[in-house]
Order: C-alpha cells, then sequence, then structure tokens
C-alpha cells in the first residue's frame, strides 16, 4: 500500500521509518510512505493531481 505524505515540519529519517513500520503492523500490509519531494518529476503531477487529503 503506497501512501503520500506531507509534514508540517522536517522529519528525521528514522521517525519516517518507525512510522512507516508502525502503520505497516497496524493495518497488516506493508506500507510505502513517501513525500512529494521525493517523486519523480514525470509522475508528481499525476500523483499530485490524484492526491485525496484527509
Amino acid at each position: 500500500m503506497e501512501r503520500l505524505v506531507e509534514f508540517e515540519a522536517p522529519v528525521v529519517f528514522f521517525k519516517f521509518i518507525e512510522l512507516e513500520e508502525h502503520l505497516s503492523e497496524k493495518l497488516g500490509a506493508k506500507v510505502d510512505l513517501v513525500t512529494p519531494n521525493a517523486l519523480k518529476p514525470l509522475i508528481k503531477p499525476q500523483v499530485m493531481g490524484e492526491a485525496v487529503y484527509a
């Protein structure tokens, strides 16, 4: 399961991985988190256009 995430403040890489593992455990499925800045330029407009903010 892939999720696009944005944070209000910078997040330390360790905490980012910790969140990914926590969500995977709670949801019972592998969770991959990605930030908008990590998206490849070719797909970024499409992904951002399809994003659902919750």
